[in-house]
């Protein structure tokens, strides 16, 4: 998957990102996370991230996971 070149944010699922190819910054939030092929990078539900600095050859796949809600805190069962 090309990345966009836009910030976004996944509000209910986590996301895995595996690079296949090239390399780059993935920002999360305000924080920098460099990158190369074969890196596996996590962004927490609700997170505002976007792909930086990457190469022409970039190639990742997204999966997303997890339940409606992602990092909100669950009600503790009584």
């Amino acid at each position: 998957m090309r990345p966009l070149a836009r910030t976004t944010r996944h509000r209910t699922n986590k996301t895995n990102c595996i690079v296949h190819r090239g390399h780059g910054v993935l920002m999360v939030e305000e924080e920098r996370f460099p990158f190369v092929a074969g890196d596996v990078l996590f962004v927490p539900a609700n997170a505002l991230h976007r792909f930086v600095e990457f190469s022409d050859d970039f190639v990742t796949w997204a999966v997303f996971w997890g339940p409606d809600g992602g990092e909100l805190p669950q009600a503790s069962a009584s």
